[in-house]
């Protein structure tokens, strides 16, 4: 099997080698990590990585680091979508029923203006499963998948987004460094 272009979610430690290994292989690499300035940090450990593989004859890092494109959903960069495929997924439909309703039903998903952004959101079951996916007006984005359908998956869908909603509105401060490095998983006991 042939790849020509990788996307690597997660610009920590592993998602970031995966990302530098991928471009030094002469492929396009798109690396995303919804936290603030996660991207970065994984792009300036390649470029760390790369400068000191350069010193011993190894590949250009400008010339590897071209190959990848950091997306995190900020309008500072290029992300995976266009805008103008955003602005259509989530645009308010002319039906009579969305015009003056706090959300609409766009395509694929769920949408509550906010300000100049919107929260938008995505639920579903099939026998034996329930989803949520959620990106919310700031940026942040979660998914919660169970392998289980409660008999009212549709209440059970709403509690679960109470919940996360309660859980990120909670977090006073959120991490601007990688803390999966804090918690290495040879530690943990099975």
């Amino acid at each position: 099997m042939d790849f020509e272009h990788v996307l690597v979610v997660g610009a920590g430690q592993m998602g970031g080698g995966i990302a530098q290994v991928v471009a030094a292989s002469g492929r396009r690499v798109s690396l995303h990590d919804s936290f603030p300035g996660a991207t970065e940090r994984g792009l300036a450990a390649m470029r760390k990585s790369l400068e000191r593989l350069a010193e011993k004859g190894g590949a250009d890092p400008d010339e590897v680091l071209g190959r990848v494109t950091a997306v995190d959903g900020l309008a500072t960069r290029p992300d995976i979508l266009q805008k103008t495929t955003v602005d259509l997924m989530t645009a308010r439909p002319s039906l009579p029923d969305w015009a003056s309703s706090d959300w609409y039903y766009a395509l694929g998903w769920q949408v509550r203006p906010q300000g100049t952004s919107a929260n938008w959101w995505h639920t579903g079951s099939l026998p034996g499963t329930v989803t949520i996916l959620v990106r919310a007006w700031s940026g942040l984005a979660w998914a919660a998948l169970f392998n289980t359908r409660p008999a009212d998956a549709d209440a059970f869908a709403t509690e679960l987004d109470t919940a996360l909603w309660t859980a990120v509105n909670g977090v006073m401060d959120w991490p601007s460094v990688d803390l999966f490095g804090t918690y290495p998983l040879a530690s943990r006991k099975p």
